[in-house]
């Protein structure tokens, strides 16, 4: 059984926001609390609501890890001039079930089905996807770019989102954890909160999908499985990065090229006694 200690953030509007803090490391430290934020997309809301939040929880960076494709259809939003914005794009491409591009579902279903149903599974697909996102080259060097902005002296909070803030962000997630020195169990606790959090959203859709998605049960089944930050997703994607490397810091290390340095930098600006 999970339990919810993890920091939810209540804002109209928002969904799957919480604050990274107060998640214990193994050797007895704790994450600062306000200091680090994931979320999903946030410009759905108004300009006004967006100030008003980031003011509230002092979010002086952001970083969109959306696709080009997604932030051009994000209906020429643009974040207020108080914070510094970077966009580094995890994934350069379409990602079905990741990536969240206008595309009509029902067509997008229909173009790649044969690279859902040939892993057998929604699970298999989603973490046949989450292996190709972290031992990309390219996903890899963007990776590097964020923890060389994490390790900033900045002033205020930092925002790291995607669209629903589940995968792209959990992955970032799982890295910035176990710099840290935040337990596996804790990092797939964590994880899981996505779907504590987006539980009604969830539902919704998969309701909406088995209704009208025009194809059949067993496709439809694989799809349902594709909205759910399942534990396994995570636990299969370690699992792997500990087969190639022997651990995930040894990964950080020498795939994402994180230096000693930039690793305890990160410790004292986000650790507490």
């Amino acid at each position: 059984m999970i339990i919810i200690r993890f920091n939810k953030i209540d804002f109209k509007g928002l969904r799957n926001t919480r604050d990274l803090g107060q998640v214990s490391t193994i050797d007895g430290l704790k994450v600062k609390k306000g200091l680090l934020f994931r979320s999903g997309r946030i410009d759905k809301l108004s300009n006004k609501r967006i100030k008003e939040f980031l003011q509230t929880y002092n979010i002086k960076t952001i970083i969109d890890l959306r696709t080009q494709t997604e932030v051009r259809e994000s209906k020429n939003f643009t974040y207020p001039e108080i914070v510094e914005y970077y966009h580094i794009p995890v994934l350069n491409k379409q990602f079905f079930g990741i990536t969240h591009e206008n595309n009509s579902m029902a067509k997008v279903v229909l173009s790649q089905k044969h690279k859902i149903t040939e892993c057998g599974s929604g699970e298999e697909y989603m973490i046949s996807m989450y292996e190709s996102i972290v031992f990309d080259k390219t996903s890899q060097s963007h990776f590097k770019t964020i923890f060389d902005i994490l390790c900033k002296d900045t002033d205020g909070a930092l925002l790291f989102h995607c669209n629903g803030g589940k995968d792209r962000t959990g992955i970032t997630t799982l890295f910035f954890y176990t710099l840290l020195g935040v337990s596996e169990e804790d990092i797939l606790d964590e994880y899981a909160m996505s779907d504590v959090f987006n539980h009604k959203h969830n539902r919704s859709r998969e309701l909406l999908m088995k209704i009208f998605m025009p194809t059949s049960k067993r496709t439809k089944a694989l799809l349902v499985s594709m909205l759910y930050a399942k534990r396994v997703y995570l636990e299969k994607t370690i699992a792997k990065i500990k087969e190639k490397h022997g651990s995930v810091l040894n990964f950080l290390y020498e795939e994402i090229k994180i230096t000693k340095e930039m690793q305890e930098k990160l410790k004292e600006k986000y650790l507490e006694s």
